[in-house]
């Protein structure tokens, strides 16, 4: 673990480092992180989360044209295995250096990446003089990035699992290509930086990185928290509990996790529905694995459901379970005899004439068509 000797005051400061083994995970069709900083002397290593890879300093694979990169570290290009680990690589040399994986189409599909071998990190500005309008108060990190200091000991891992971005105030995450605000997803990442807290000698960490727990992505009890896997991931019959872990309010860990409850039909809903004075009567549908909504009930307006080209993982939501106490007065409409308790979705309202309207329409006559094959006419009183 790199060694800081850090003295944070509101003065500027030094940081000496010492060298450093990290690490890029290499899937499909990612390398994570795509950029990263480091020292003279430090090492990366490429752990493959699956399939064949390799990692190419040498011949841009999309261009066909050199990267141009020292020979010192085109000669060091990792070849091609489906093996846990792909290899690792020295950087002495200061410089930013390319690379790609040159499997056929990996390349074009995502898979570049590059690595800046910074000078020694001398600081002399403290991160309020670096960045006088982000209101956060900031710390130098492991590598001399600035991040908030309430990242430590918040119980999230900053060992490398984060990107955060100074100028912005934002961050994406590192952990996750499945999940939300996955930093590979945005367009443009510049300004942000890789977060290292896990400083043990500068009592950084806090416990941050000790949680152990499922850290794959495609688990039912996924935990994005968890610093170490324990062996406890499951890939079935996921429970809303499970779906509560990897999902958070307003997409932001630091206002803590949605709480799922089961609806009527059993399909999982965030509890915060309940008595919030909108109906939830078959009117929306919701992706526990995402925390995606989308409605049923307006053609017309945006975020209609069937304007989705793809609607896996969606489930028609029920929440006016009188017996459970579930509605809250959601569902105080004309509509009230909807309420199913077979797993039925929603697929299309029209009128007489066959064409779709919206559940707010004020036509006399409008028949429900579900996906099971049943149809119901409702008429307005």
């Amino acid at each position: 673990m790199k060694k800081i000797i850090c003295i944070i005051f509101s003065m500027s400061f030094s940081v000496i480092n010492a060298q450093t083994n990290y690490f890029i995970n290499a899937g499909m069709m990612y390398f994570s992180p795509p950029s990263l900083t480091i020292n003279p002397g430090d090492t990366v290593t490429w752990l493959n989360d699956g399939g064949y890879h390799d990692v190419n300093f040498n011949i841009n694979t999309m261009t066909g044209l050199s990267f141009n990169n020292p020979v010192e570290i085109s000669s060091q290009s990792l070849t091609s295995t489906n093996n846990d680990t792909i290899g690792s690589v020295i950087f002495n040399l200061i410089g930013n250096f390319n690379y790609d994986c040159s499997i056929y189409g990996h390349a074009a599909s995502g898979m570049i990446g590059s690595v800046t071998v910074q000078d020694s990190v001398i600081i002399t500005q403290s991160c309020s003089d670096l960045f006088p309008d982000n209101t956060q108060t900031l710390i130098y990190d492991c590598n001399g990035a600035c991040v908030p200091n309430w990242w430590l000991g918040d119980g999230f891992c900053d060992n490398n699992d984060y990107m955060y971005n100074p100028n912005t105030d934002t961050y994406c995450q590192l952990n996750n290509s499945f999940g939300q605000n996955y930093c590979n997803d945005l367009e443009n990442l510049d300004g942000f930086n890789t977060v290292d807290l896990f400083c043990i000698s500068s009592n950084f960490d806090n416990g941050d990185c000790d949680l152990p727990g499922c850290t794959d992505g495609l688990a039912c009890n996924y935990n994005p928290l968890a610093g170490s896997d324990d062996g406890s991931c499951y890939y079935e019959n996921c429970s809303c509990e499970d779906y509560s872990l990897s999902i958070f309010i307003n997409n932001n860990p630091s206002e803590g996790n949605v709480n799922l409850v089961e609806d009527c039909n059993g399909y999982c809903a965030p509890s915060g529905w309940i008595g919030d004075g909108d109906c939830d009567e078959n009117r929306y549908m919701y992706n526990p694995q995402n925390n995606v909504t989308c409605q049923v009930f307006n053609s017309k307006a945006d975020n209609y459901c069937y304007d989705y080209s793809n609607l896996d993982g969606f489930n028609l939501i029920n929440l006016n379970c009188v017996n459970n106490n579930y509605d809250g007065d959601d569902c105080n409409l004309e509509i009230n005899n909807l309420q199913k308790t077979s797993k039925r979705i929603l697929v299309k309202i029209i009128d007489p004439l066959g064409r779709i309207v919206s559940e707010d329409s004020n036509v006399p006559i409008k028949i429900y068509i579900y996906n099971d094959g049943t149809v119901e006419k409702i008429t307005r009183k």
